[in-house]
Order: C-alpha cells, then sequence, then structure tokens
C-alpha cells in the first residue's frame, strides 16, 4: 500500500513526507524468497535468493505540476539522490529495505511518479570500499570493473545452481572515475500513480524470454546468466524486458 503523508498544512513550499514501498510478483504471485515457480522460457521451476536495485531521480507529479522527491538518508541504504531497495536480505534473510521514503514540495494528492533504475553515471565507478552508503554494499559492486551492479537478482534451477540477473552498464573502457560506458543501460520509469499502491517490480516480466536451463557453451553461452556484457543473449533478452513499454517490469499492482 503506498503511503503519501503530508505535512502539517499541505502547502507547496513545506516539505510533506513520502513513502512509496516496492513490492515484487514471481510465479503470478507476491514473491516467496527460496520457493520453486514456472517460469522463464520454456518454462521451468525456478527460485529465487536474492533482489536488490537502486532508484534515483525520484518525481511526484500533481496535475500538471512536478517536484523532485529528496530522499532521507539513512545511513546504510539512501542518501539524498539514491536509494538501494533490497527486497529479499543476503539469501532470503528477509527484505531489508523495501520502502522509499522522502520529502517533497509539492501538496498531494500525487497522480504520476518518475524514478531511474541504476546508479547515475557520474556515481558508477566509484569504489565501494571508500564509497558513503549505499555504494558501499560490496554485493551491487562489480569489483573486477569498478562498477556497480543497477539491479541485481539471483535465481537458482533446476540446471544451474545460481543463475544470476546482474544487469549494469556494458561496452565499458576503463575502470574507476575515468571509466567509460557506451550503453549505460539506466531504466527510467514512468507510472500513472494509483495513491492506493506502491510500485510492483514483476519478475516474470522480467524473465519471460529466460531460459534458465540453456547448458552452457563458451562461444554462445559461457555463463549461467548475465554479468554486464552487451552481447550476451541473457543480457539482451534482460535490456528488452527492461525497455518494454508492452509488459513493464516496474508497474503498479
Amino acid at each position: 500500500m503506498l503511503l503519501l503523508v503530508l505535512g502539517c498544512g499541505g502547502s507547496d513550499s513545506e516539505d510533506n513526507s513520502v513513502d512509496l514501498p516496492f513490492s515484487v510478483q514471481f510465479g503470478g504471485a507476491p514473491l516467496e524468497c527460496g520457493v520453486d515457480v514456472s517460469a522463464g522460457s520454456p518454462a521451468a521451476p525456478v527460485s529465487v535468493s536474492n533482489l536488490r536495485f537502486f532508484v534515483h531521480d525520484v518525481f511526484v507529479s500533481s496535475g500538471t505540476s512536478v517536484a523532485r522527491v529528496v530522499l532521507s538518508p539513512d545511513g546504510v541504504f539512501q542518501s539524498e539522490s539514491l536509494a538501494l531497495m533490497d527486497m529479499t536480505g543476503e539469501n532470503c534473510t528477509g527484505a531489508q529495505h523495501t520502502t522509499l521514503s522522502g520529502t517533497v514540495g509539492l501538496s498531494g494528492p500525487y497522480d504520476g511518479l518518475h524514478f531511474t533504475v541504476g546508479v547515475p553515471t557520474a556515481q558508477n565507478h566509484l569504489d565501494a570500499a571508500e564509497a558513503e552508503p549505499p555504494l558501499d554494499d560490496p554485493r551491487t559492486w562489480w569489483g573486477w570493473r569498478m562498477g556497480y551492479v543497477h539491479l541485481r537478482a539471483d535465481f537458482s534451477s533446476g540446471t544451474h545452481a545460481s543463475w544470476g540477473a546482474h544487469y549494469g552498464a556494458a561496452d565499458c573502457e576503463g575502470t574507476g572515475a575515468t571509466a567509460t560506458c557506451l550503453e549505460e543501460n539506466l531504466v527510467e520509469v514512468d507510472l500513472a500513480l494509483d495513491p492506493a499502491n506502491g510500485v510492483l517490480v514483476d519478475l516474470d516480466a522480467l524473465t519471460a524470454a529466460i531460459d534458465f536451463n540453456a547448458p552452457l557453451d563458451e562461444a554462445t553461452n559461457p555463463d549461467a546468466g548475465c554479468f554486464g556484457t552487451a552481447d550476451d543473449p541473457d543480457c539482451l533478452a534482460l535490456t528488452q524486458a527492461l525497455e518494454s513499454d508492452d509488459t513493464p517490469v516496474f508497474t503498479t499492482p
């Protein structure tokens, strides 16, 4: 349920509190972490063990007015401009951060929401060992390329005990602050926000074209999943899913 709690007076000049919850669907039902459901193409028993993603550039609208949401720093999952949503905890130990919170100088009711999934380009190649929260979590950082994973989902299938959807920038050259990427792979989300609901992450839509049991092949399918290689077939399938307007991954319930 989406909670939009307005500050006293409701004036556009005041900071109004916004709490935006995220939920997850997999197998046509609310996610049960670690439980097999039928997923992918061809459909097969698959379970989820981890789901995390970054969110920034959050805006709400009311009629023709639009305002940026300033996130509330908590020292772990949120800075003023970036949030890490953790929907499962490490290996199904329990969701850690499912509600994005902040303030906005615009009164409700709100009828639109915009946000971007991923880490802003200017911050995407920091060193997690030295970065401030939420960019200090090594589970969302590619140490070998000094970059962040915009969205990380870990699955298990009959053939592959570990199948990773680790989606981030691709075709990168260099490391650290000097790195440049031809494909930033940031995901823009615009929703007609129903104040009675939050944002649904539809893992069925994300994985609709994924063959979770495809055999590994050094030439055509070297990894069980997507790990930031632009021409990897699983990465291409994830990109198509995340860019789809017909069956959006981030949607309203």
